[in-house]
């Protein structure tokens, strides 16, 4: 079979994250997919490029990275004309692009992701692209203050910094949504993703492929054994975004505390730092002493916190394939996740875990305490999510499935100009 070499642009360094000695803050899927297709495919070549602090090309064991380094400026300057500077920046960034993809000369364009401006080489190559959906900010905007009560939104007592991060997202959106209308392959793992962009480019065509967790958390089982005499511990994983459901998980906590149920609340991956944090304590200072915040986790703890822990909790206004579900399903924990985005790809109602709606405490609570007081059902749902995540992500098999559709991208986009 002939070898095929696949140019990957991505919002991480991937594999050169350890000759960078980057703290890893997300992405760890991209860097477990390249490993995946290392140890399992055979002629395949993967080159990756990625924004970096500056423009460099180098190998790590025999593959190559590129890193491009963001249009400089003041910045206050970029601050302040922030719609000027992104557009340059754009520009500036898309003929470094395009000089690689020259000197790589690649069967086929792989970009992980509709949020930087990669997708915007698909209107200047020819060869074929395919871009991985992560999540759409064309419908997350539209989330973006569901965390906000609504008085408080009329009031102006919204930070300006939420304000911009919003204007930023719309304007990221505008540029998604060209970008995709552009780009006729598509990959994804929700019935939500998929639905999404053959609505916003009819001539697409999708191919479901999962992810690759990081390597952890496959070696792990929850342990499940009860301390009745100890607190129950709940586990979320969320990053300081408005939108990932703080103000539920605080009020379903006092929900919880004011029913006399005895629980510690743990959150990874957020600070006692974040602003948004300082902005609900105030509003919910009477459980403070019940949610710990246990800032980022390297990929060794965060599995040994859920193995730990009792019930995981997603808590998420919108959601493409969460990975922190994922991770806890893998582990075989049980979990009780929104039904917002594409999680109900990944969650069957009451045989792998508990659906909720967004944005209700009230159910969040009642179904933590649901599993607090069925342990049968606590044990069954841990037990079914763990089947159901291993053979979702499985490493070969989403390793061969990505590889295969590779070749068909390449034979359909062969075919398809063999027309004209």
């Amino acid at each position: 079979m002939d070898n095929i070499k696949i140019l990957w642009f991505t919002n991480t360094p991937s594999l050169a994250e350890s000759r960078l000695n980057n703290k890893l803050l997300g992405g760890g899927w991209i860097m477990s997919l390249e490993n995946a297709i290392i140890q399992y495919i055979k002629n395949v070549s993967i080159i990756v490029v990625f924004n970096g602090d500056k423009d460099d090309e180098f190998e790590i064991n025999g593959s190559k990275y590129f890193s491009v380094k963001p249009l400089d400026t003041n910045i206050i300057k970029k601050n302040f004309f922030v719609k000027k500077y992104e557009r340059k920046n754009d520009e500036y960034q898309l003929r470094k692009y395009l000089k690689i993809i020259d000197q790589v000369s690649p069967d086929i364009i792989h970009i992980h992701g509709s949020e930087k401006n990669y997708g915007l080489i698909s209107k200047f190559v020819d060869i074929p692209v395919v871009m991985s959906i992560q999540g759409l900010l064309s419908v997350y905007h539209y989330k973006f203050f569901s965390g906000l009560n609504i008085v408080d939104y009329s009031k102006r007592k919204v930070p300006r910094r939420l304000l911009m991060q919003h204007q930023g997202y719309i304007r990221k959106a505008d540029r998604e949504l060209n970008m995709i209308r552009n780009i006729n392959y598509v990959f994804g793992r929700t019935f939500w993703d998929r639905a999404i962009t053959k609505l916003m480019n009819q001539k697409s065509k999708y191919y479901e492929i999962n992810r690759v967790i990081r390597s952890h958390f496959y070696n792990l089982s929850w342990k499940g054994v009860r301390d009745n005499s100890k607190p129950i511990v709940l586990v979320t994983t969320i990053r300081d975004n408005v939108y990932k459901g703080f103000e539920t998980v605080y009020s379903a906590a006092n929900i919880l505390k004011e029913s006399n149920i005895n629980f510690i609340w743990k959150i990874a991956g957020t600070s006692t730092n974040s602003f948004l944090i300082k902005l609900f304590n105030k509003e919910y200072s009477q459980v403070k002493d019940n949610v710990e915040l246990l800032g980022s986790l390297n990929e060794t703890d965060l599995a040994e916190l859920l193995c730990e822990s009792d019930i995981y909790v997603q808590a998420s206004h919108i959601e493409n394939s969460p990975n922190g579900l994922a991770e806890a399903m893998l582990i075989g924990m049980p979990c009780i996740a929104t039904y917002v985005g594409g999680t109900g790809s990944y969650i069957s109602q009451y045989r792998d875990g508990v659906l909720i709606q967004d944005g209700d405490p009230w159910i969040m609570a009642a179904s933590v305490n649901e599993l607090i007081n069925n342990e049968e059902l606590a044990f069954s749902l841990g037990r079914n999510a763990k089947i159901s995540a291993k053979q979702r992500h499985n490493p070969e098999k989403v390793a061969n499935d990505i590889t295969n559709a590779y070749r068909d991208i390449i034979d359909d986009f062969k075919s398809n100009n063999d027309l004209f």
